[in-house]
């Protein structure tokens, strides 16, 4: 029998097995995260609501892209803040390669502790923005929201961290 997500009895045991084995060999603390990293991606994907006219639900299109392979390499640095609990993130946009002003961002372990959280700091109206990162690969995923007059969509990006020089 297969579940909502797709996976069978067998498929759940196996990842189950797989969850137990990375929580034992790679816990991550926030207070762990103490060395700067650069993470870069070269996927990305889009997903959301355009609106061809503004204003008029029923002009409203949804489009997704398949995770494609982007012209240049999105960065963003980490660097740890003595608090533990806060990172600063810079980010080096892909569109014009500027790097833009450093945010603080706040730190968290998730819930299974095998990585991190980031999470931008956010003040009302600001599109939410998180980083995670697996502490064993330092694989991450960045995800942000954006909704406005013309769209209301996500992009995620993939990728690989390593230490910062």
């Amino acid at each position: 029998m297969r579940n909502e997500v797709g996976f069978d009895a067998r498929g759940r045991r196996l990842r189950a097995a797989l969850a137990a084995v990375l929580l034992a060999s790679a816990s991550a603390s926030a207070a762990e995260m103490k060395r700067s990293m650069l993470c870069e991606s070269r996927e990305a994907a889009i997903v959301g609501y355009y609106n061809n006219e503004p204003g008029r639900p029923e002009g409203a299109v949804k489009r997704s892209t398949a995770l494609e392979r982007q012209d240049t390499n999105s960065q963003w640095r980490i660097d740890p803040l003595p608090s533990g609990t806060e990172v600063l993130i810079t980010r080096y946009s892909s569109t014009f390669q500027q790097i833009e002003e450093p945010e603080v961002w706040t730190l968290e372990s998730d819930p299974a502790a095998i990585g991190w959280l980031l999470k931008a700091k956010r003040s009302g109206g600001r599109s939410p923005e998180t980083i995670t990162i697996t502490s064993a690969t330092l694989h991450f995923v960045y995800s942000s929201q954006h909704v406005n007059p013309f769209y209301n969509r996500a992009a995620v990006w993939l990728g690989q961290c390593r230490t910062a020089p």
